[in-house]
Order: structure tokens, then C-alpha cells, then sequence
């Protein structure tokens, strides 16, 4: 695979990652967090980030409580999305729009839940 086509492909990637954020977390619903990403690996976290940027975050000190980790992961089977811990997640240059729509849509079906229990 040449160099310019793993750029294209991690660019790809980036984007889809910014897209959850956007749509999800903080245009929609107004919670402090961020999704980040290096390469396919998709990071989420809920709470204030020091210093990130979206794309690298270099705030090795944040942590998300075991209550809200638990509650992510199980909103997010719930509604059909399994993530390695509730936390991290993979996006790719082969998912659709139609993918990534799906993911969005349980994603924030996930949020509206933890929301409506208190949890974030």
C-alpha cells in the first residue's frame, strides 16, 4: 500500500471519528468529552480534556470513573455497537455512511440512556 493511500485512508478514518463526536457528544447533547483516534482505533471519553486536540490526545492523567465505563459499554450493546471495554472502538475506510449513520444513531441512543440514569 503506497504512502498517499494510507494517508487518504487514515484521513478517512479521522473524519469518521470526528463525525461521532460532532453528531453525538457535543453539538447534540452538550457533554464535555472527546473522541480521539490514532490510525483505525477509535478512543471515547467523557469529561474534561487538558490537551487534546481530537486526533492525539497527549492528557495521559484523564480516566472515566468504573460506573461510567460499565454504563457506556452496556448502553452501547444494547443498542447493537460492542466496543474493547465500552472505550475503544475501531473505524475504518471500509465503513459506509450507512455504517457510520447506524453507529451514530446507537450511539446516541446510548447517551440519551446514561443521561436519563444520571450517569454523565
Amino acid at each position: 500500500m503506497s504512502t498517499t493511500n494510507r494517508l487518504d485512508r487514515f484521513i478517512a478514518t479521522h473524519q469518521k471519528s470526528q463525525e461521532l463526536w460532532e453528531r453525538s457528544l457535543k453539538v447534540t447533547r452538550g457533554i464535555e468529552g472527546c473522541v480521539f483516534n490514532t490510525s483505525s482505533v477509535l478512543h471515547l471519553h467523557f469529561g474534561r480534556c487538558q490537551k487534546c486536540d481530537r486526533t492525539i490526545c497527549l492528557d495521559a492523567t484523564k480516566s472515566m470513573p468504573p460506573e461510567v465505563i460499565n454504563a457506556l459499554n452496556w448502553h452501547l450493546l444494547l443498542n447493537g455497537v460492542n466496543l474493547l471495554r465500552g472505550v475503544v472502538g475501531w473505524v475504518s475506510a471500509v465503513h459506509t455512511k450507512e455504517d457510520v449513520d447506524q453507529t451514530i444513531e446507537a450511539f446516541g441512543s446510548t447517551l440519551d440512556g446514561m443521561l436519563a440514569e444520571g450517569v454523565i
